[in-house]
């Protein structure tokens, strides 16, 4: 169901900017910068707007691809940090 847009409330002045998440940054996956649609949620909540109302299994898939890539950003993290310490590489 497609909703009109709202008017901005006063107090938003603007849109969330793009990204605001390591996984949904450019060059991580996501084309452009796209903002995320769990943080554009978090946003227009905050600003007293209608969110986005993502299907549950679309909001399951972005956490789920969210602490994947935190995960990846930890070991490139404990790898460099070993490396940096003149240890091997831990095997995670």
């Amino acid at each position: 169901e497609r909703r009109p847009p709202p008017a901005a409330a006063p107090h938003a002045s603007a849109p969330p900017p793009p990204g605001g998440c390591y996984a949904c940054a450019p060059g991580a996956g996501s084309e452009g910068g796209a903002c995320c649609v769990l943080r554009l949620a978090r946003w227009a909540e905050r600003h007293g707007l209608p969110a986005p109302q993502p299907a549950e299994e679309h909001v399951a898939f972005l956490e789920r691809e969210h602490a994947r890539y935190a995960h990846k950003l930890l070991r490139a993290w404990r790898r460099l940090s070993d490396a940096s310490h003149g240890r091997a590489a831990s095997p995670t």
